[in-house]
């Protein structure tokens, strides 16, 4: 599920700039959608499904070869769909889907390890897993922690 951070998400902040992006190349694909002058067209299917697996399935293991494979779509073609439909390329937008996915976990199970969250998140190992969650969300899952997840007391 794409949050877009407001006042109640402050956790997701290092994400708004991503987020808007998004919304501006929708909109861009929404407004061409059914003019045939438009030298491009809305979000082709292969990119919709790809963007769906992406959004609720981060945490599995994703790959353009693979679900070009599936699609019927060279991943290099898939890749370019779906970077020029988003804004993003897709390895950046998996990344920053694990990591707000990890940002939530660290927030809200507060009583779990970050191993185990990031377990939860993402394939990838811990280290990984630290290394992609410092260069999203510009700090490590500890430091997001401790600045974000409620205190007792």
């Amino acid at each position: 599920m794409l949050v877009i951070p407001g006042p109640a998400e402050p956790y997701l902040a290092w994400r708004r700039g991503s987020v808007l992006a998004l919304a501006g190349a929708m909109i861009r694909w929404t407004a061409i959608d059914g003019d045939p002058a438009a030298e491009e067209q809305p979000w082709p299917r292969p990119v919709k499904v790809v963007w769906k697996l992406l959004t609720q399935h981060s945490s599995r293991s994703l790959d353009l070869g693979s679900l070009g494979g599936h699609l019927g779509v060279r991943p290099a073609r898939l890749g370019d769909e779906f970077t020029r439909a988003t804004g993003m390329p897709f390895r950046q937008w998996l990344g920053s889907e694990r990591c707000a996915t990890g940002s939530r976990l660290l927030v809200e199970e507060p009583a779990r390890t970050i191993g185990e969250i990031a377990a939860r998140c993402s394939p990838q190992s811990i280290s990984q897993f630290n290394r992609n969650f410092l260069a999203f969300a510009g700090q490590s899952p500890r430091d997001f922690r401790e600045a974000f997840a409620p205190t007792d007391g």
